[in-house]
């Protein structure tokens, strides 16, 4: 029933996104661009994939694979992949059990297949399959976080106290609050082992990029992008740094960034945030000079996109890079300010206005 409007919604957000359109660079294209873009994403249907699990190999031997559905939800589906031994294993030591918690949202529970096909052979697996709200009816109720953790309890007493459970991404936290109450109850069905996958339990232990700041396990997560192999080869030093560590980049950015730790001293609003990686630029040369391995003389400065415009930044303010190669750095950047077409300054600036003083706009 929303096909039809799905479908116009696909179009007119491509009239106001597609580059050959004139109507994608008028004032707040892009919000609505992203109006239709979500408009059709809602009413789009997204078929499941078959899970395609009908065979396992068990030592050396085909056994067939049954997809059965053991609880039947509303909201959720416990699916059972049975698997079919022959007679000759009928004394074969049972496999331990194992409930795979799948993701509610994002995608479909068929996401883990390869995980569930690797688990198949050893193990007697069940899975949440999640039902898509869209065809849930209203007279089903809601489905908060608590109804939520009911159910992951109600399929782990199902299973038993030799159940093993796997939860994947979003699923860990429900699964995690289900346990816990469960063993505060001292239930006799308690799950035997509890692995969580991915899952966003304290963010602390390991804060993601959600916090705009690099940590050491996200660091070099991008080296791939350099080619570091052929920059050392012809005699080259590379240094990189992440820009989120000098002014993250949203709004607010500055108050956890170094306009924050310079103020009052310098008025935050007398620089931007491509100022703020700009001036770290130059303070990472300040830092390189200082090795001998460094020629100071010849020093370029890299940047693609938004930092594209901070090493040209950079470059401008700082004469002692050489060179500045500024990479797809468009408006603001290598582009020419004004032209017919494209960014202008009134699209960025109302897009990105931490990133420019406010009569860069004019």
């Amino acid at each position: 029933m929303l096909n039809p409007l799905s479908s116009w919604a696909q179009t007119l957000g491509k009239l106001y996104s597609h580059p050959y359109s004139p109507y994608a660079y008028m004032p707040f294209a892009p919000r609505v661009a992203a109006g239709f873009e979500l408009m059709h994403r809602l009413g789009k249907e997204y078929d499941k994939p078959k899970w395609g699990l009908d065979s396992t190999d068990i030592d050396g031997v085909t056994v067939p694979v049954l997809e059965q559905v053991e609880i039947d939800k509303p909201f959720c589906r416990l699916i059972h992949f049975a698997r079919q031994f022959p007679k000759s294993a009928a004394r074969r030591p049972a496999d331990p059990t194992v409930l795979v918690f799948a993701p509610l949202s994002g995608h479909h529970a068929t996401l883990l297949r390869d995980t569930v096909r690797a688990l198949l052979p050893h193990h007697d697996v069940y899975v949440t399959d999640w039902i898509d709200a869209r065809q849930v009816s209203l007279s089903k109720g809601p489905f908060h976080l608590h109804d939520y953790i009911g159910y992951a309890i109600e399929f782990i007493r199902h299973l038993g106290p030799k159940v093993h459970l796997v939860s994947v991404c979003q699923p860990t936290v429900p699964v995690l609050a289900a346990v816990s109450m469960m063993a505060s109850l001292n239930d006799p069905k308690q799950a035997r082992t509890m692995t969580m996958m991915g899952g966003p339990i304290d963010t602390r232990r390991s804060p993601t990029s959600v916090n705009n700041l690099a940590t050491e396990a996200s660091r070099g997560t991008e080296s791939s992008r350099f080619p570091f192999e052929l920059l050392i080869d012809r005699g080259y030093a590379l240094a990189t740094a992440y820009c989120g560590d000098l002014e993250p980049d949203h709004a607010d950015g500055w108050k956890d960034g170094i306009r924050g730790a310079l103020a009052p001293r310098v008025n935050p609003t007398d620089w931007t945030c491509i100022g703020a990686w700009a001036w770290g630029l130059s303070r990472m040369l300040d830092a390189l000079q200082t090795l001998p391995s460094t020629d100071p003389k010849h020093t370029a400065v890299v940047g693609h996109s938004r930092l594209g415009k901070a090493a040209l930044w950079a470059g401008a303010q700082d004469t002692r890079f050489a060179l500045v190669v500024s990479n797809n750095s468009g408006e603001g950047g290598a582009a020419l300010k004004y032209r017919h077409f494209g960014e202008t300054p009134a699209i960025i600036t109302r897009s990105f206005p931490h990133w420019f003083v406010p009569t860069y706009a004019t």
